[in-house]
Order: structure tokens, then C-alpha cells, then sequence
């Protein structure tokens, strides 16, 4: 599979983020960009947009190695299998499918929702892929079965899922009725934490022991996931109208974050202090643009985003 090849190793030096540079590619897609996502080595980048297509993309050499057509409706979430021999992807269509990287087929699809899916996540085995939609629910399904029925639905949540993130037993959900649950699956506990804006985003660290949330407020948060505690907070960038992508970035020494300054934001994750705005842009193009889609290499300080025009901007020091 072509995902499943050695990626850049890390050498262990350091490397300066106030110094990183962006590497462009394109025309992309036709109109905005939604989803990106490394493959578990960060050698490979999917993408997902406006045009219904998902395409696999070499970041090093620019090159796009595959599309993959098959959705009605935009693609607004893409995630890589742990195994990195499939991905899942979701959009307007209401459609969750599976794909076979190497092949470029549908392994299988999940038709459940009422309406548009917003966000998709595999368990680490890649057996079973969650994915949250605008009808308020998030539904588990089992990608071995031949039963095309979710496993399970989760439906605690008043308003839109935005964004799921497995780890282990627990499932991290944001919604956009400004709430953050994290579901047992093992014991059936469900924790609730307030945010008090809608949520678009949230991520685990690498230990489980913490998580970000984005929300509609021009915040971007670190919570404690034991106590549900504020560990941190992240400000500067402008989040009130578009859905805001974060993530964990550098070792986690840092917090990366879409802005709809068009900018991308890095904060010291101890003091929440800006590290760094990256734009790649001249001002008055930066004034009039969306920095939107954003994932983060998994062992270098490396980063992917995307906008509104179909460029895809590869950050690298």
C-alpha cells in the first residue's frame, strides 16, 4: 500500500518554528479545501473538498498519486487507519465510506445519517470508524460486519457533532451546543464538560491525560481530561464564523490553529503565549481569506493547511 511506506525519521535536532516556510501546491482542488490528513508516517497527505473528490499527495515532491470519486456532495472529514492501508471520509452526502488506499475502491460504505456528516474517526485496531453528523448524533460502525447498521449511536448531544477523536475505550465529541462529552465505552460513563460556545474541534494529546477544544469564540482550550479542569487557553486568532481546526504540534511543545485571518496560529502549549503566525499570503490577500483545514506531521514540526481557493501549503522549517 502506498501509505503504508517508511516516513522521515526523527533525527532528534531541533528545529526553529519562528523560521518555517510553506512549500505551495496549487489548484489543488477546485474551491475550498475541508480535510487533510497525514497517513501515520507523514510521508503521504490526503485531502478532501468542495469538488466531492479526495486525492493522496506526496507533500515532498507536490505530486498527487490518486483521486478517489465517489461522493454527491462536498468531502468534509478525512481519517488514515492506524495501519494506513485504508481511510474513511465524510461529507454533505451523508455517506461514511471506506476506502482501500492501494486499490482505490470502497471497501464499504455506512448510510445512516439524516443528515450531512461533519467529522469521522477510526478506533486504533481500524475495525470500527465513528462519525458525527448535523442530526445531532454520533454513530459507531463495524467495518468487518456485513450488517450495515451502526454498532451504536450516541445521542446525548442538542445540536450538530462537529468532531469525534477516539482513543482507546474513551470517545472525545464536540458539538456545536457548546458541550464536550467523553463517553466510557467500556463502563458507559459519559463526562460533560462546557465550553459555552459551539465547539468545531477537539483532539487528544498523545497520553490521553489532556485534550484541546476550538469553539465559535476565538478560543482555542487545554483541558484536563481527568478532572475536566482549564489547563490552558489560546487567543489571538479569529474564530467566530468558520469551523476552526487545532491541534497538538511540535512534541505537543506547541498548539497549531486555523484563523479565519487567513493566518495559521502557534502557541507555546505552557503559556499559551503566540509562538508564531505563518501566512504564506500578502496582507491584503490575507485580509480576505480563511486559513481552513490544518492536520500536523506526527514526528516532525511540520504542518498542512489548506483555504477557501484549493491551495494546499506544506510548513516546514
Amino acid at each position: 500500500m502506498l501509505l503504508a511506506m517508511s516516513g522521515f525519521k526523527n533525527s532528534g535536532c531541533k528545529h526553529d518554528v519562528l523560521r518555517m516556510r510553506p512549500d505551495v501546491i496549487p489548484n489543488a482542488h477546485k474551491g475550498a479545501i475541508h480535510a487533510l490528513a497525514y497517513n501515520s508516517t507523514g510521508r503521504y497527505v490526503l485531502s478532501g473538498g468542495q469538488d466531492k473528490a479526495v486525492c493522496l499527495w506526496n507533500p515532498a515532491t507536490k505530486v498527487r498519486i490518486q483521486s478517489y470519486l465517489k461522493h454527491s456532495f462536498e468531502v468534509l472529514a478525512i481519517d488514515v487507519a492506524a495501519d494506513d492501508s485504508k481511510f474513511a471520509s465524510v461529507g454533505g452526502d451523508r455517506n461514511v465510506y471506506v476506502w482501500d488506499v492501494g486499490g482505490g475502491d470502497t471497501i464499504c460504505s455506512f448510510d445512516a445519517h439524516t443528515l450531512r456528516i461533519n467529522t469521522a474517526c477510526f478506533n486504533s485496531e481500524g475495525t470500527v470508524v465513528a462519525s458525527g453528523s448535523n442530526d445531532t448524533t454520533v454513530k459507531l460502525w463495524d467495518c468487518r460486519s456485513r450488517n450495515y447498521a451502526p454498532i451504536q449511536t450516541l445521542s446525548d448531544a442538542k445540536d450538530s457533532i462537529t468532531s469525534v477523536k477516539i482513543r482507546g475505550p474513551q470517545i472525545l465529541t464536540g458539538s456545536v451546543d457548546g458541550r464536550v462529552r467523553m463517553y466510557d465505552i467500556r463502563t458507559g460513563k459519559i463526562t460533560t464538560d462546557c465550553v459555552g460556545s459551539p465547539v468545531t474541534c477537539v483532539n487528544w494529546s498523545s497520553d490521553g491525560n489532556r485534550f484541546l477544544v476550538s469553539s465559535v469564540d476565538n478560543y482555542v482550550r487545554l483541558f484536563d481530561a481527568t478532572s475536566g479542569k482549564l489547563a490552558q487557553s489560546f487567543t489571538g486568532h479569529a474564530s467566530c464564523q468558520f469551523r476552526a481546526t487545532s491541534a497538538f504540534f511540535d512534541n505537543e511543545t506547541a498548539v497549531a490553529s486555523t484563523s479565519e485571518d487567513g493566518r495559521l496560529y502557534l502557541w507555546d502549549t505552557s503559556s499559551g503565549k503566540v509562538k508564531n503566525t505563518l501566512s504564506s499570503k500578502t496582507e491584503s490577500e490575507t485580509a480576505h481569506s480563511t486559513a481552513f483545514a490544518l492536520d500536523t506531521h506526527p514526528t516532525q514540526p511540520q504542518l498542512v493547511a489548506s483555504s477557501f481557493k484549493g491551495t494546499i501549503e506544506v510548513w516546514k522549517p
